[in-house]
């Protein structure tokens, strides 16, 4: 009788339990019942319904951010053109003023550094330091103009260009008037065809 007794108890609590938990109504008889096994009890999957993550195949690249590229000016005879290959400005570096550097250094001008390129209503002012101003040849001071001219061509929101020494606008460099600012020169127009206004013109 005692063990009749325990026998309905515990079917009433499954019961119970079933009713409770209506989840618990889908748990196979066998996944409950595995104590009648014993040691030889049959491994129970129990199966979700989360989705399972892909699994990395390793050929996934890291993203990678593409540097700014301009081209460079070169100086071919008498005439002054854009290199055919662009250049990799480097990260963090202001694509202007790396190009003014790139000049300074193509001109071969020693010290002189380039503080900075400020772009106001069409006009870049390319602000030096140092020895800008302490007098260049005839033809080195018209290549650097030209390749300032040709280099800062390629920027569309560009037309003039103006020489700033410590933020002063200079006048001269030695031997041309820069009083105002001097025109750039588009990719595939010679000098003679860069914007038309006031430009530089050798001083008298």
């Amino acid at each position: 009788m005692v063990l009749l007794l325990f026998c309905a108890l515990g079917v009433g609590a499954l019961a119970w339990y079933v009713k409770a938990d209506p989840k618990a109504a889908h748990v196979t008889k066998l996944a409950r019942n595995t104590d009648d096994f014993g040691d030889d009890a049959p491994e129970v999957t129990v199966h979700t319904h989360r989705h399972a993550r892909p699994a990395d195949d390793g050929d996934t690249a890291p993203e990678t951010k593409s540097s700014e590229q301009i081209r460079l000016p070169e100086i071919k005879g008498e005439d002054v053109s854009l290199q055919s290959d662009k250049v990799d400005v480097p990260d963090g570096e202001d694509s202007k003023k790396f190009l003014a550097e790139r000049v300074v250094k193509d001109i071969s001008l020693s010290n002189v550094t380039v503080h900075g390129v400020d772009v106001r209503n069409g006009v870049a002012v390319i602000n030096f330091g140092g020895d800008i101003d302490a007098g260049m040849g005839s033809e080195q001071e018209g290549n650097f103009l030209k390749e300032l001219q040709t280099g800062f061509g390629q920027f569309s929101q560009i037309k003039r260009i103006e020489i700033d020494k410590e933020g002063e606008p200079l006048e001269s460099l030695g031997h041309i008037d820069l009083t105002d600012p001097i025109p750039v020169t588009r990719p595939g127009e010679s000098e003679s065809g860069s914007e038309q206004g006031s430009g530089a013109m050798p001083l008298e």
